[in-house]
């Protein structure tokens, strides 16, 4: 396992999923729609548990000037600096179960934020899945 310290945060244009996962694909493609200048942003999925056992899932990428999501009528999500817990899966398109089997894993950690969520950061064929710890601050 990887350990990744984001020293900023990373503010995002982003696109809620109507369900998950059948609703995944229809975010990213609403959200590509919208977006410029593609190859210029990293490209996120962030998502948590709800209450009914169901999953929240955002379809995100980096927004490149302030106040872009809103201009574009998009939703706007922060992803928190910090430190992170992350496995890459590479070539994620042979096995998209991977990525949920990645996670039940990372979430076993004992220094998991209670707040935090599941980030999925894309980079060509392979995605990087990540689980946000526990600050210095909340460990006691």
């Amino acid at each position: 396992m990887d350990t990744i310290v984001f020293d900023k945060e990373i503010p995002a244009c982003c696109v809620a999923a109507s369900s998950f996962p059948d609703g995944v694909l229809t975010a990213f493609q609403t959200l590509h729609a919208k977006l410029d200048r593609k190859e210029e942003r990293q490209h996120f999925g962030i998502s948590h548990g709800l209450p009914d056992g169901g999953i929240y899932y955002l379809a995100a990428a980096t927004e490149l000037n302030p106040g872009e999501a809103e201009t574009l009528g998009l939703d706007r999500f922060t992803i928190q600096k910090g430190t992170y817990l992350g496995l890459t899966i590479q070539d994620y398109m042979k096995d998209l179960g991977e990525i949920g089997r990645t996670f039940h894993h990372l979430l076993q950690s004992p220094d998991l934020d209670p707040e935090g969520y599941c980030l999925e950061i894309y980079a060509g064929k392979d995605v990087q899945c990540l689980i946000k710890l526990k600050n210095e601050d909340q460990n006691g």
